[in-house]
């Protein structure tokens, strides 16, 4: 084996057992952390159940991060990464900060499209990818 081809399969297997352990993580937080925080403190059991699956697409799209990325993707920014962005990050920073009355269409679109948690996740997913350069290829 040449070192390449090598070090492309420990660069695989570090990903792994990292991913074991960042599972192995958010399952402790869920589980020990996040439902033991009193009804007073909601807003940071908010942003921790907004950062979980942000971490956990920004860890995956490490392994798609490589010598083919496109150099700084700016519709990857403007198309997906600010607006599912914003989305995920809206419903905090409603109940966060008191504001006025908002159109029930607008309330009722914010929560359909945040089911799931897949928002945070994409944006995450986009993140790094929307902000890499690419790598020169050595010959």
């Amino acid at each position: 084996m040449s070192n390449h081809i090598l070090s492309n399969w420990m660069k695989r297997i570090s990903w792994l057992a990292g991913l074991i352990i960042f599972i192995s993580g958010k399952n402790y937080i869920e589980e020990n952390i996040l439902w033991k925080i009193p009804d007073e403190q909601m807003i940071l059991q908010l942003w921790a159940l907004f950062l979980i699956p942000f971490l956990t697409g920004v860890y995956l799209s490490l392994l798609f991060l490589g010598e083919k990325t496109n150099k700084n993707d700016y519709s990857l920014l403007l198309v997906i990464l600010l607006p599912t962005l914003l989305f995920a990050i809206l419903p905090i920073l409603i109940r966060t900060f008191a504001v006025g009355p908002i159109p029930y269409e607008l309330t009722w679109l914010i929560m359909k499209v945040n089911t799931g948690n897949l928002l945070p996740l994409v944006a995450g997913l986009t993140f790094l990818p929307a902000f890499t350069v690419k790598r020169k290829r050595r010959r």
